[in-house]
């Protein structure tokens, strides 16, 4: 019986280890890679959702990457592709290739759509361009902050000061959102300084 006992006991914990492991093993991939990640600015586009439920986040929608290539790509759709990335003149990610998977020295990103978006020509030479849809929907933060968060990136992508997705890409094309910036400010500094604003004209 107690032996029994034992073994019931064994497997629980094993059960309770295999079940940890996931989450666990992914956040220290993501806490202490063996490669640092690249941070990479992304232009974040116009996005007005609705969703009564919604509350610890801000929803985002990324500006759409076009690519042109010289030689057209073979993937399925049902496909696992990254796009492979680099910095303009101005520090925004651009997108340069789309391939199986990642290479090292060679940040990428899994995509979470692509299509073809046709061909044309320019200087005698066909070029056939790609449009890659970015996997940010998500910047969670503070519940009560969240709201208040998210009027503000709908107001700026609307207006002139334009909202900035910070993200980093790790070596495997996975990603995390690490801020997103308004006026060339961390959104946290803005709405501050929004606060501020608002109590100095109370006053």
């Amino acid at each position: 019986m107690y032996k029994n006992k034992k073994v019931l006991l064994a497997l629980f914990l094993l059960t309770v280890l295999a079940g940890v492991y996931y989450p666990v093993s992914k956040i220290i991939r993501f806490e202490f890679p063996s490669t640092p990640p690249v941070v990479f600015r992304f232009k974040a586009a116009l996005y007005d959702p609705y969703d009564p439920f919604r509350g610890r986040y801000v929803a985002l929608r990324a500006a759409n990457l076009n690519i042109d290539l010289d030689e057209p790509k073979k993937f399925q759709y049902n496909d696992n592709v990254y796009v492979v990335l680099e910095k303009d003149a101005d520090g925004f990610a651009k997108a340069v290739d789309l391939v199986a998977k990642p290479e090292p020295g060679k940040p990428a990103l899994k995509t979470s759509y692509w299509w073809a978006g046709g061909t044309y020509r320019a200087d005698g030479k066909t070029y056939y361009r790609y449009d890659v849809s970015l996997p940010f929907n998500r910047f969670y933060m503070n519940e009560k902050l969240a709201p208040e968060a998210e009027r503000a990136v709908f107001n700026a992508t609307r207006g002139d000061a334009g909202c900035v997705i910070v993200v980093k890409v790790y070596e495997d094309g996975n990603h995390a959102i690490t801020d997103l910036e308004i006026d060339g400010m961390s959104i946290h500094d803005f709405l501050e300084k929004e606060r501020e604003e608002k109590n100095a004209e109370k006053e």
